[in-house]
């Protein structure tokens, strides 16, 4: 297995074809040899490396499975050994077949994620809810002054139709960070239903492209339940019968007893009579002679 990793490491196919038996190089060729070299090496330095599994081989030799630790990602390899040499190979893993497909394409779209206006992820919207596709890019060819020019178009398919098509839904052009590009574009779907992305990147500086596709689904608008009112509530919104009289409309001729006191004609203050005048003298002079007097 060293020696193996090593012929790689160092893109040596002499050594490759030495540790080797003499029909492998024949159908491993040095132009593949040296892609999965590059894509081996794409994914950085190699770290931790231990063995998951091994065993004797019917007829001889034996098989081995190993779990290689890159900076990237971790990658599978499992080989057989007859005698001194490698009979045969093999690597695995998700982060290993991404670096060989851009390794061939030279650009590839790896990741298509969707989610809301606030950034969480999900598969399913409301109608006319806003949408945000983030495509992320690799392989983009940069110019002397470590510049991009990137475009990303989107086409929208409802079932096998297109729906709508947006030749500039996203894009990136300048000198960026190395590494892959994350390009955001925002849509917004109406009709309920499943829906298909499907997106191309477009690399201006070298005319070649490279798709991606994501589905998602459109649920139609919530419907709002009518709010339910309290009896108590309802009693007191409730409008009265148009002949039924609230205390407010009395009719100009009914009055209140309140009214009928404050607008009863108040009777005149009878005038008490002086009391009669006594008949005789007038003065006191006149009652005394009159009293003396025979």
């Amino acid at each position: 297995m060293e020696r193996l990793l090593l012929s790689f490491s160092k893109r040596d196919y002499a050594t490759f074809q030495a540790i080797t038996i003499k029909r492998l190089p024949r159908t491993f060729r040095k132009e593949r040899f040296s892609e999965l070299a590059e894509a081996l090496h794409s994914l950085g330095k190699l770290g931790e490396r231990h063995c998951e599994r091994a065993g004797a081989r019917a007829g001889g030799g034996y098989i081995g499975s190993f779990a290689l630790h890159f900076e990237a990602g971790a990658v599978g390899l499992q080989l057989t050994v007859v005698g001194e040499k490698i009979s045969s190979f093999s690597f695995s893993g998700p982060e290993l077949s991404r670096a060989l497909l851009l390794e061939r394409q030279g650009l590839l779209i790896d990741r298509v994620a969707i989610a809301d206006f606030k950034g969480r992820a999900s598969q399913v919207f409301d109608s006319n809810q806003t949408i945000v596709v983030t495509t992320r890019v690799a392989g983009a060819t940069r110019d002397k002054r470590g510049a991009v020019d990137i475009r990303v178009e989107v086409r929208v398919f409802r079932g096998r139709a297109a729906v709508s098509v947006n030749r500039h839904f996203a894009a990136r052009k300048g000198r960026v960070r190395d590494g892959p590009l994350r390009l955001r574009g925002v849509l917004r779907l109406q009709q309920p239903g499943r829906y298909r992305l499907a997106l191309t990147a477009f690399d201006q500086l070298k005319s070649r492209s490279a798709q991606g596709s994501v589905v998602l689904r459109v649920r139609g608008a919530p419907t709002t339940r009518p709010r339910r009112v309290s009896p108590e509530v309802s009693s007191k919104t409730k409008k009265p019968h148009p002949l039924e009289k609230t205390p407010l409309e009395k009719t100009p001729l009914e009055k209140t007893p309140l009214e009928k006191t404050l607008k009863k004609p108040t009777q005149p203050l009878e005038k008490k009579k002086p009391p009669p005048k006594a008949k005789g003298p007038t003065n006191r002079r006149a009652s005394r002679s009159g009293a003396t007097g025979t």
